[in-house]
């Protein structure tokens, strides 16, 4: 046992009462505090769930007699009156920094004095620690930027996407542009030229029906002029256009 005195609690006789620090149970195991417990106070996880603390206060003259008073300040500003038992037990602490005050009265007089006094350090899960916070923070911070940059990558293939439909649509249009306007001036170049064949084949038509005309009434003149031999006379007419010798050919 460590002995944690508080100098003006008096004995019967006059004496300084002692309080002393007697023991330490965490979750019904028994622990030893560190060397620097009274500086640094007691350190416990956050996984000590059930504390229990032991003290005595050393008066050999009124002994049984003595009641013990407890405040544990961070928690609660009231005191507690234990009775008789030197130990208090806390379940399931918040994370923090606590103190605990003692005090003792001997056959029901409280002596004005000042308190034992045992610094208590509740530390925090690892997910509850400062460090985390700040990892969390700056995972949330990261989440943000990318989901920031995911929504900006997205509108700029939407973006790209729509540029390329608008180009495509364009192109269509341009050549459906062009191939009206080529069609358009095709079909004027053939309405000429279709009219001008037109024209050609009336003149040729025309043409033809004169020629045929002018040659049948040449024919007809000819045949009025100098009317065809007859055939027994064929070989008489050759004698008198060729002679005898060539008219006696068969």
């Amino acid at each position: 046992c460590i002995n944690a005195r508080s100098n003006n609690t008096v004995n019967s006789d006059g004496s300084p009462i002692d309080i002393v620090f007697s023991g330490l149970r965490v979750n019904g195991i028994e622990r030893t505090p560190q060397d620097d417990y009274l500086t640094n106070g007691l350190v416990f996880s956050d996984g000590d769930d059930v504390i229990n603390i032991s003290f005595a206060a050393i008066d050999y003259i009124s002994g049984d007699f003595i009641n013990y008073w407890y405040k544990l300040e961070g928690l609660s500003d009231e005191w507690v009156n234990l009775g008789t038992n030197p130990s208090v037990t806390f379940t399931n602490l918040q994370s923090g920094k606590y103190k605990l005050h003692v005090r003792c009265e001997t056959d029901g007089e409280r002596t004005p004095t000042k308190a034992f006094m045992l610094p208590l350090d509740i530390r925090p899960a690892w997910y509850a620690t400062w460090q985390s916070y700040s990892l969390y923070i700056l995972a949330f911070i990261l989440l943000i930027l990318g989901i920031v940059h995911r929504s900006r990558q997205i509108y700029t293939n939407k973006r790209r996407e729509l540029k390329l439909q608008l180009y495509a649509k364009e192109q269509e249009q341009l050549f459906a542009d062009r191939k009206e306007f080529f069609s358009n001036i095709t079909h004027e170049f053939c309405t000429p030229l279709t009219m001008i064949m037109n024209v050609s084949d009336s003149l040729k038509k025309t043409r033809s029906r004169e020629q045929r005309r002018e040659n049948e009434a040449l024919r007809r003149h000819t045949q009025q002029k100098h009317p065809a031999p007859q055939r027994t006379g064929a070989r008489n007419t050759r004698r008198q256009i060729y002679g005898r010798r060539w008219a006696d050919k068969p």
